[in-house]
């Protein structure tokens, strides 16, 4: 009798094991149409006339009506997760940044920010280093337009990823104050700076771009200093500008 009571508990958990697994298993599944011209829809099916035609709502919640004539097969599948977006990112190759930024650091004026805009065009290498020649405009006391050489390295592949730069050239004034003998007359000066960033492919082609840096800037003029008693002197002047930039912008591939 004992045997028996054990038996038929045991054959219940079984069949309640197979329920559960039944149920699980339909949950985890899809109806999958084969079209005869090699398309695949998933999803669920709404309705079905045999020989005539079947309904089915997509995974995209999607209804589609195709004629039996036009179906290969119909299935069911294990239910396939929708597929991450996976970039197609171009390793080597042309680029070019565009980025706005702000210079924090007092100038002669008392601003305490400056503003600044660059761009670079570049190439760059598979090993993910890259080379750039870059301009702008910037404002340090006057408005200047840089000419710089870029080198910057992406330290991993993928679609986020850190890069580190450094960049040097020279400066050009875009203004000045010579109208007469007492006024500065700018020349420019040598300018470097180096980066640190982080970059985040929203397409294939095209990055956002974050970045803060040093940027360190020499400015030459001359002028004329008025001496009582003496003959006016022309005088040479060296300024130098030293910078926290932050900086955001896109990166084109």
């Amino acid at each position: 009798m004992r045997t028996s009571s054990f038996v038929k508990l045991f054959s219940l958990l079984i069949l309640l094991n197979l329920i559960v697994s039944n149920a699980f298993s339909q949950g985890n599944t899809e109806d999958v149409i084969y079209l005869k011209n090699g398309s695949v829809i998933r999803g669920q099916i709404l309705e079905q006339k045999f020989g005539d035609f079947v309904k089915i709502e997509s995974t995209g919640h999607n209804v589609w009506v195709f004629s039996s004539k036009d179906i290969d097969r119909i299935v069911k599948e294990d239910h396939l997760p929708p597929k991450k977006w996976d970039l197609n990112i171009k390793e080597k190759g042309y680029f070019n940044i565009t980025d706005v930024g702000v210079l924090a650091g007092r100038d002669l004026y008392q601003n305490k920010y400056s503003f600044s805009f660059l761009l670079i065009n570049g190439y760059q290498l598979k090993n993910r280093l890259a080379f750039g020649l870059g301009t702008g405009l910037e404002f340090m006391d006057i408005p200047l337009a840089p000419a710089f050489i870029d080198v910057r390295h992406t330290i991993f592949k993928g679609k986020l990823s850190p890069f580190v730069a450094v960049r040097g050239g020279y400066s050009f004034p875009l203004v000045n104050y010579y109208e007469n003998g007492y006024e500065p007359r700018y020349q420019g000066g040598y300018m470097v700076g180096s980066v640190i960033g982080i970059k985040n492919y929203i397409t294939d082609n095209a990055a956002l771009v974050l970045s803060v840096g040093f940027r360190h800037q020499q400015l030459r003029s001359t002028r004329t200093e008025w001496v009582w008693g003496i003959d006016d002197q022309v005088v040479q002047v060296y300024n130098f500008y030293n910078r926290i930039a932050i900086r955001v912008g896109l990166h084109f591939n």
